[in-house]
């Protein structure tokens, strides 16, 4: 005696232990073993029925895309666990479905991103800075490239890299401005005019408020960045942005 499908095919009063002989009832799938339910079991090869359709999104309303790219409305099908968001695990790849994963299903082909990954695409750029509208995002790119061309410029590691993008996403609004707001409102215009490097001493009439990509601030900083970079940036403040 036993209450498994093997055991119980022989009745037809179970929807779980009916021999299929197509279809199986709504929500229910034929396994390779010739029974209906709807465990991973008997749906995972089936692509006939809402339970078990590989999700090229969407599912039907109701439904939500399993980790395996199937559809269905039980907490296996529904839960978060393991989407992409937006990025996986160093060394993992995001499916088509939105899950990470490591076998060729999720990566097909695409090449794994490592941590020592320290390319910055224009899709992650986007990705990152996606409250800018497009010209405007066209634009800062654009900038970015131009100045990476002149500027040897390298992250050591992903974790660098991030950082730098984080930093340049806090200080500019998330590159909605290259000049602090309370400077361009005069509010703070006048608060950064202080010198700890003499014999450096604020410009008459200039204004040292931050600006640029991080934000340069003060007279020091000025002139130490101007010094690198060949450009008299104490005179001329204005020029960073």
């Amino acid at each position: 005696c036993g209450d498994s499908p093997l055991h119980c095919a022989s009745q037809q009063n179970n929807t779980y232990s009916a021999l299929c002989q197509p279809p199986c009832a709504s929500g229910f799938c034929c396994s390779k073993w010739g029974f209906c339910g709807n465990t991973p079991l008997h749906c995972d090869n089936q692509q006939n029925d809402t339970y078990n359709t590989l999700c090229q999104p969407p599912c039907a309303s109701g439904f939500c895309c399993s980790k395996w790219g199937f559809c269905g409305d039980t907490p296996l099908h529904c839960t978060d666990s393991g989407r992409c968001s937006p990025t996986c695990a160093p060394g993992l790849c995001c499916s088509k479905w939105g899950y990470c994963g490591s076998t060729s299903e999720y990566c097909n082909n695409k090449p794994e991103v490592g941590a020592n990954d320290t390319s910055l695409t224009r899709k992650r750029f986007d990705c990152i800075f996606d409250q800018l509208d497009s010209g405007a995002r066209d634009k800062r790119w654009q900038g970015l490239q131009e100045a990476l061309s002149m500027v040897q410029f390298q992250a050591q590691n992903r974790d660098e890299l991030i950082m730098f993008l984080a930093h340049v996403s806090h200080e500019t609004d998330g590159l909605k401005t290259y000049e602090e707001y309370c400077g361009q409102s005069g509010a703070c215009a006048n608060d950064y005019q202080d010198s700890w490097c003499p014999p450096v001493q604020a410009e008459p009439g200039k204004q040292y408020y931050g600006r640029g990509w991080f934000q340069l601030s003060w007279p020091c900083n000025y002139n130490t960045a101007g010094q690198a970079l060949g450009v008299d940036l104490l005179k001329n403040p204005e020029k960073v942005a």
